[in-house]
């Protein structure tokens, strides 16, 4: 090493077969010796490395120099720092057992510490620091539902003749995926601890139909159901349902919209009431249950938010049943519902067959529609919603539907459900 132009320190080295100069940076005392291998790093330009940093001796082909991009503090500064530190291993104390460390096949603190910080590769080290990442994230979610566990909730007794009676109706039999879902929540309804319990699949997959089953559970247990919808319109919609089948095996259901009724008010207080629909805004009414013990939500858009706001009101806990309108990411089921158990339902069979029809071709939809009615089979037409809201007011509803019942549907029963109806 000798002394160049401006009190910089360069040596001359070999690079790619011919002479290169290499100005090194503020690394500390070097012990370089004529003729030694060395890896450096730096810029390159014209023949010259600029502000290069020894990295490995010997006959390694290839480093990594650790970057921090830390705002005035040079990164080779701080990874002089950081080496120095890393001398004394008494400074690192590895948190993790071993067994453990085993188990989840990560290397321990101290190497992965040296191997991300150091010079040659880092890939082990990261996966070890970013295992303890997540094992942090997920001891801190694993607070929250600890805490929910203690609080004092209802043991229902679990019978099977209303959800067999269910069962007897052909498209509310479970499958296997449904019926195993099924089992889980009907476990949490057993214990005394309060369920909370996140229904994911995939849509089609029969969420519904399972929580139409655990609501008939706990109604048989005399207790209350409450299921809870984003609006109105989804409410109604699910009420109308449910209703007839609920009615059908003894349970009375009602759906609340608005501000209820002193009536209304006093049938779900004596108990008379045991499946109420409604929305959010029911929370904040004050409604009183004389045995409220089971809680379905289902969320749009703001998962993980509902279910601590009963957590807030009601005493003792309900169990929760939280049904997303969509499939969940595992983003969410660590987050929103961090404190949740998760059960999932897979689509039983493949997906239905998807045709794009351009709009001047839609008359052949409806000839399609019109045999599938002649068949003795169901039509459904989905006008479409925009951020949940109809796109097709109720009077362009009305004189769309009484298009399609004057001409393409001429011979069918045609009936008209929108948002904004009673």
């Amino acid at each position: 090493t000798v002394l160049g132009p401006g009190g910089q320190r360069w040596v001359r080295a070999v690079l790619v077969g011919r002479d290169c100069q290499v100005v090194l940076g503020a690394q500390g005392d070097l012990d370089l010796r004529v003729g030694e291998r060395v890896v450096v790093v730096g810029d390159h330009k014209d023949g010259v490395i600029s502000s290069a940093e020894v990295v490995l001796t010997g006959a390694k082909k290839e480093a990594r120099l650790a970057r921090y991009g830390l705002s005035g503090v040079p990164d080779v500064v701080l990874r002089h720092a950081i080496h120095t530190l890393l001398e004394d291993d008494s400074q690192i104390e590895d948190h993790l057992p071993s067994a453990v460390a085993a188990e989840a096949s990560v290397i321990r603190l101290d190497k992965a510490v040296r191997e991300v910080h150091g010079r040659g590769d880092d890939t082990r080290g990261a996966e070890r620091l970013a295992f303890d990442e997540v094992l942090a994230a997920q001891l801190g979610l694993a607070v929250e539902r600890f805490r929910h566990s203690r609080d004092r909730g209802i043991a229902h007794t679990v019978l099977c003749r209303l959800t067999g009676k269910l069962g007897e109706i052909e498209y509310l039999a479970l499958n296997d995926g449904q019926q195993r879902a099924f089992e889980d929540i009907k476990r949490d309804l057993r214990s005394k601890s309060p369920m909370l319990r996140v229904l994911g699949g995939e849509v089609g997959a029969g969420r519904a139909r399972i929580a139409l089953m655990a609501a008939a559970t706990v109604a048989q247990s005399k207790s209350q159901v409450l299921c809870v919808y984003p609006d109105v319109a989804t409410a109604e919609q699910g009420f109308l349902f449910t209703e007839r089948i609920l009615r059908e095996s003894g349970v009375v259901a009602r759906s609340v919209g608005g501000d209820p009724s002193g009536a209304m008010r006093d049938a779900i207080k004596r108990g008379e009431v045991h499946v109420v629909y409604g929305t959010l805004d029911l929370l904040e009414r004050e409604l009183e249950f004389r045995r409220l013990g089971l809680v379905i939500i289902e969320e749009r858009e703001r998962f993980g938010t509902v279910h601590r706001r009963i957590g807030e009101r009601i005493a003792p806990q309900p169990d929760i049943l939280l049904v997303p309108a969509v499939p969940i990411s595992s983003a969410v089921a660590l987050t929103g519902y961090a404190a949740c158990d998760v059960s999932r339902v897979k689509r039983d069979g493949s997906l239905a067959e998807r045709t794009l029809i351009e709009a001047e071709s839609r008359g052949s939809v409806y000839d399609e529609a019109a045999a599938v009615v002649q068949q003795g089979g169901h039509v459904v037409v989905v006008f479409p919603t925009i951020d949940g809201t109809d796109a097709v007011d109720l009077r362009d509803a009305i004189r769309l539907t009484s298009a399609i019942r004057a001409n393409a549907l001429a011979d069918a029963r045609v009936a008209l459900f929108h948002g904004s109806m009673t």
